[in-house]
């Protein structure tokens, strides 16, 4: 296992332990935000925890429509609503930025 593909099993574990510090830690490592197909982002929309997310968000998580939509979905199933609301923003200007029109879920 390489040194980079502890701090992405890390951040995962981070997340999942709704642990800000280390998901801080793990993202200044190097973690990458979108490590198995943006599984982070949707973990962080799970958890709830809002700071999480802008925390990826910030180092470039959910950069293509799938892993925000992805994402999306579980916070609003799960009623995250800020986190939600944060997501779906986060898409329309990723639209907005790149033309594209708004899908059906964004």
């Amino acid at each position: 296992m390489t040194l980079c593909n502890c701090f992405n099993r890390g951040l995962l574990d981070a997340i999942d332990n709704k642990d800000k510090e280390a998901v801080k830690v793990m993202l200044s490592c190097g973690a990458d935000p979108n490590y198995r197909e943006g599984s982070a982002l949707m973990r962080a929309a799970d958890s709830g925890v809002l700071e999480i997310v802008r925390l990826l968000l910030a180092h470039g998580a959910g950069i293509s429509d799938t892993y925000s939509s992805a994402a999306l979905g579980v916070a609003e199933s799960r009623g995250h609503f800020e986190i939600a609301t944060l997501l779906r923003s986060r898409a329309e200007k990723i639209k907005r930025a790149t033309g594209r029109r708004s899908g059906p879920n964004l």
